[in-house]
């Protein structure tokens, strides 16, 4: 405003002094009037203009620190409101984060009571086939109930798993084959009998890794057979690979789409955590088990389509974990429903003389490889029992003919130990029902609730 001022007042200075010779021209008198009107004028207006420019200013500024007023009270109670905010959002967290730990360590206490009682149900089922060896209904009975119990165990420790504790419901004190490892996981899924096994069997995984894997396997094989149609099988394979070694399990499923496919391959990776309390109203446990245990054990697991029209889930096995086998049988050829024998968990009661099957006196033991006691149709209830076929000792009819003298009968003490040495061993993977899973019926074991919650 100054400035304006000055111009102003040289511009009529300027003027005064170019007026003067035309003035002049009228005589002396006018110049000198001139002049000093300009020199009495110019300062008046000078300041004139100067004191409403202050005033202006004066006014400007007291309004600038009105608003500067307002604007800090303003600051200071929003910066209130937030810090009351904040405070509220802690409280409210800490309250959440309070009922969430209270829920969590209920759920981990009630599964780990189900656990135990799964536990004790294999147990019972056990002693009961020690009990009554020679009943097959009774064998049948007891493998049903103790897989039933395995399929709970595993839900169970699924919670335990998705609420932050990675301990397993089982130990192990001693490294297990992978192949094993499969089969033990098969045995805990219901469509068992529609997994094959194949690949490389030099290699295990060391004690504390045992639980864990069988359960990540698990379920994935629950995923796969039951997003896969039930005539069909599910594909694992068993690698070993530079670092590690690899699994992979393959369904003939019709697949997902891609933005699906990519959102459950993060959760299955361990990418994207999923807790007890994002499982909502229809919990999908089976992927977020896998991603909880791929964090912890150091897995590697991707999904992608699979050649078969399905999906491939690939666990790839860090070094770390895993120990090389030595003199370990050529059974991957074996279906999952004839498991070979494997190391029990800490705290099972195994026979020793018994671990192997074969070591039993089974009067069929020379004429080739062990077979279990395979399930009597109940069609066949009212009529003879068969007395030959796949997996059934054969009976001679009586003949009057000499003959050597039979191998003697197993004793049922002998068949009771051998049925819990092997219930122990694979977590009781229940025998394949040649009577009502006919490989050759098309619509292939009935898919129940058991893995409905998969994916």
């Amino acid at each position: 405003m100054g400035r304006v001022l000055a111009a102003v007042c040289v511009a009529a200075m300027v003027l005064c002094i170019a007026a003067l010779p035309l003035l002049g021209q009228r005589g002396p008198g006018w110049s000198v009037w001139v002049v000093g009107a300009a020199a009495l004028l110019l300062p008046v207006l000078a300041a004139v203009l100067l004191s409403g420019a202050a005033r202006r200013e004066d006014a400007a500024f007291r309004a600038l620190a009105a608003e500067r007023d307002e604007l800090a009270v303003a600051l200071d109670e929003t910066s209130r409101h937030l810090d009351d905010t904040r405070r509220a959002a802690e409280a409210l967290e800490a309250e959440r984060a309070g009922e969430r730990a209270a829920v969590e360590t209920a759920v981990i206490a009630l599964s780990r009571k189900v656990q135990a009682s799964a536990h004790r149900i294999q147990e019972e089922a056990t002693r009961m086939a020690q009990r009554h060896a020679a009943d097959h209904d009774v064998l049948e009975t007891s493998m049903r109930v103790d897989h039933a119990a395995a399929q709970h165990a595993r839900q169970a420790q699924s919670l335990v798993a998705l609420c932050g504790q990675r301990r397993p419901g089982q130990a192990w004190d001693a490294p297990l084959a992978l192949p094993d490892v499969v089969r033990g996981a098969a045995g805990r899924i219901t469509a068992y009998g529609r997994v094959e096994v194949s690949g490389d069997p030099g290699l295990a995984v060391t004690g504390r890794a045992v639980e864990p894997l069988i359960h990540v396997i698990a379920e994935l094989l629950a995923n796969a057979t039951q997003c896969s149609p039930p005539n069909t099988q599910v594909l694992v394979v068993i690698r070993q690979v530079q670092r590690g070694a690899v699994i992979e399990i393959d369904d003939c499923g019709v697949g997902m789409d891609p933005r699906e496919l990519d959102r459950v391959r993060r959760i299955a990776a361990g990418e994207h955590e999923i807790t007890i309390s994002d499982l909502g109203e229809v919990p999908q446990t089976g992927l977020a088990v896998v991603g909880t245990y791929a964090r912890s054990l150091g897995l590697r697991v991707e999904l992608a389509d699979s050649v078969y029209g399905g999906l491939r889930a690939v666990v790839r096995i860090p070094e770390e974990i895993t120990e090389t086998v030595d003199n370990v049988p050529d059974v991957l050829a074996a279906s999952v429903d004839e498991p070979p024998p494997v190391p029990a968990p800490v705290g099972a009661d195994i026979p020793e003389a018994l671990t192997d099957p074969r070591s039993a006196s089974d009067p069929v033991s020379s004429a080739g490889p062990p077979v279990l006691p395979q399930r009597r149709s109940r069609r066949a209830a009212t009529g003879r029992t068969p007395t030959s076929g796949p997996g059934i000792p054969s009976v001679q009819a009586p003949s009057t003919a000499p003959s050597a003298p039979p191998a003697p009968e197993p004793t049922a003490e002998e068949a009771g130990a051998w049925i819990g040495a092997f219930f122990a061993g694979t977590d009781a993977a229940p025998l394949q029902d040649t009577d009502t899973h006919d490989p050759s019926d098309a619509t292939g074991p009935r898919r129940t609730d058991d893995d409905a919650e998969q994916r």
